[in-house]
């Protein structure tokens, strides 16, 4: 499942992209099956991927749903009160003023007026996909 971060400004009544993933993949680790959830880096920095910490069989077909819930509370625990992860194809708002949180400037590798290089997750894959 991927999941975006999202953060509220109840006193703006604004909510936004949260440039949070790397960060919150530090916390998580990428490789502890025995939590039972596995987490990737997405295209973007306000996304992360959870995934079960092992393939499921027919065996625990059963466990699907409560896996799927225990990775949402996971993810949900390391979060502040004013943000929330959302399972959306895509954010509303993308492209349309200042939509990340912290707000950051378009750039040089997207070359994009609508989506700021600093949204992209660091990692090199990303990046070359972009330039590509």
């Amino acid at each position: 499942i991927e999941y975006l971060i999202v953060k509220f400004d109840d006193s703006q009544k604004q909510v936004k992209l949260n440039l949070r993933g790397q960060e919150l993949l530090e916390t998580l680790g990428t490789d502890k099956p025995e939590s039972g959830a596995l987490w990737r880096p997405e295209y973007a920095d306000y996304m992360i991927e959870g995934t079960p910490g092992e393939p499921y069989s027919s065996a625990n077909f059963l466990t699907v749903q409560n896996n799927m819930t225990n990775r949402r509370k996971i993810l949900e625990s390391l979060l502040s009160n004013d943000e929330a992860i959302m399972t959306l194809t895509n954010f509303p708002l993308m492209g349309v003023g200042s939509f990340t949180f912290p707000p950051k400037n378009v750039g040089p590798v997207a070359q994009s007026l609508y989506f700021p290089d600093e949204a992209i997750h660091p990692h090199n894959r990303f990046m070359a996909l972009t330039v590509n």
